[in-house]
């Protein structure tokens, strides 16, 4: 017995358009940013728009996901850093993640950090893996956005700068009339 399943997933960022139209929200969505990370693929899963964007120089790959956003407030890690720009609150946030294999034992400091909002832990991998998980989120125009990665070497006004250069595209219009 078998399965398959069609993937909605582009690597053209012409193309957007034509994905976008199975999503309920029209979102904002760059091309490019101006510190060199560039449009690499699209999906939609869950009615939710992923954006993976890499940089050619130094490899990284950052996400930015957009989906319609929530009636309430979704809670955001601590030590957060808030920036406003026109209408829109910007959110930066950081924390540890820590993939661990499935008889691992939390320690006493791996709970108290859990508690404290600045570690997750992930059950699963073959082994311990230690990261940084950085992004930014906000809502315009009935849509949530969140802007992350993991271990990259931006700073949190890099990806502020990143967010504000979505929010103030004009693109918009041309992605949805394509």
């Amino acid at each position: 017995m078998g399965c398959s399943a069609q993937s909605s997933e582009i690597n053209d960022f012409n193309k957007l358009g034509d994905l976008t139209k199975q999503l309920n929200f029209s979102a904002k969505c760059v091309s490019g940013f101006s510190n060199g990370f560039l449009f690499a693929v699209a999906d939609i899963m869950e009615n939710e728009l992923l954006l993976c964007y890499k940089n050619p120089q130094t490899a990284e790959t950052i996400n930015c996901y957009m989906k319609a956003a929530p009636e309430t407030a979704e809670p955001l890690p601590p030590n957060t850093q808030q920036w406003q720009e026109g209408d829109v609150l910007f959110t930066f946030y950081q924390f540890d993640y820590k993939f661990v294999p499935p008889d691992y034992e939390e320690t006493e400091e791996d709970t108290a950090a859990v508690n404290a909002g600045s570690l997750q832990l992930a059950w699963g991998s073959s082994e311990v893996e230690e990261h940084i998980i950085q992004g930014v989120v906000w809502q315009e125009d009935d849509v949530r956005y969140m802007l992350s990665g993991m271990d990259l070497t931006l700073t949190a006004d890099e990806m502020l700068d990143m967010a504000a250069q979505i929010v103030n595209s004009d693109n918009q219009k041309e992605i949805l009339a394509n």
